[in-house]
């Protein structure tokens, strides 16, 4: 899996930062706007510079997208080469 080299941890999501990807995971309830997207954006672009990477969002929690982001905001990551969503359903 790869040395963990940074960890954010936002009012939405913790975001865990590695060599060639990050792994999202959105906190319970949330709702994932424009706001969120950007931040997203502005923290990965800062961590991984002009390197490529991939974006994997881990699905623990229950939340919701706008689903206008996936064509819009998402597309402004020209180093994102590969973006992945993974449901992990936990037993509550």
């Amino acid at each position: 899996m790869g040395e963990l080299l940074e960890t954010k941890n936002l009012e939405h999501t913790t975001l865990e930062f590695y060599s060639t990807y990050v792994i999202s995971t959105v906190k319970e309830d949330v709702v994932v706007g424009y706001m969120e997207v950007n931040s997203y954006i502005d923290l990965c672009t800062e961590f991984f510079k002009d390197t490529r990477f991939v974006y994997i969002s881990l699905r623990k929690n229950n939340y919701n997208v706008n689903p206008v982001i996936y064509s819009g905001e998402i597309r402004k990551w020209k180093d994102l080469p590969e973006w992945q969503l993974f449901v992990h359903n936990l037993p509550k």
